[in-house]
């Protein structure tokens, strides 16, 4: 996995709740604290801006 899909992966999963295993690809990818702090954040971000619906349903369009 590249540091930029783990990146991303962080971001879905806390934007979905799941911050095992958001903290499971970090320590695994021995990313920053910071980086990782702001892959938390923007995965915030993305919770607000979905307003609860799954990620598993919401196309790149939506957005």
């Amino acid at each position: 996995m590249t540091r930029k899909q783990a990146i991303e992966l962080i971001k879905l999963a806390t934007a979905e709740g799941d911050d095992k295993t958001a903290m499971r690809i970090y320590l695994e990818n021995r990313i920053s604290h910071r980086v990782y702090m702001d892959a938390m954040q923007a995965g915030l971000d993305l919770k607000t801006k979905l307003a609860g619906r799954a990620l598993s349903g919401v196309t790149y369009a939506d957005l």
